[in-house]
């Protein structure tokens, strides 16, 4: 992450989290985090782009680097989702269901 980040000055935003410390727990509540490392997409307007759970290569990190930056589509990589709209849960019949509720 931190070859990435250098790579990419001025490019790309890298914040990192650490879940152990409870300073950073609203984060973890607010962006489901269930599996660590966990890396959240987010467009340069602050929309979320997509989830990437599990280890990566530099490879792989700058692959998903080179898309963020140009807006490009994630490469598909094991464990890589893009987000897509979800319901908020208004309508009739609509269930909002976190990844770590039971309900």
């Amino acid at each position: 992450m931190l070859a990435l980040e250098q790579s990419t000055k001025n490019q790309l935003d890298i914040v990192l989290v650490n879940v152990d410390n409870p300073r950073w727990g609203d984060l973890v509540d607010d962006y489901d985090v269930n599996g660590i490392p966990q890396l959240n997409f987010f467009a340069a307007d602050g929309q979320p782009r997509g989830r990437s759970i599990g280890v990566r290569r530099p490879e792989e990190l700058s692959m998903l680097g080179d898309a963020l930056i140009s807006g490009s589509s994630l490469p598909q990589l094991a464990g890589v989702g893009n987000v897509s709209a979800v319901s908020d849960g208004s309508a009739p019949g609509d269930v909002m269901a976190g990844p770590r509720s039971h309900g």
